[in-house]
């Protein structure tokens, strides 16, 4: 499922996403940027 797709320019952002139509689990998210992909976990416990 993709949560946001498309370019952002340089700097902070944030994303709001709501885990509340998920079931219970252990769910990886990946994030891209031109040199670098960063993939990491969130865990959620209904």
């Amino acid at each position: 499922q993709t949560i946001v797709e498309g370019f952002y320019s340089r700097g902070m952002h944030s994303i709001d996403f709501s885990s509340d139509k998920l079931p219970s689990g252990i769910y990886l998210y990946k994030m891209e940027t031109g040199t670098q992909t960063l993939i990491k976990k969130f865990i959620t416990i209904k």
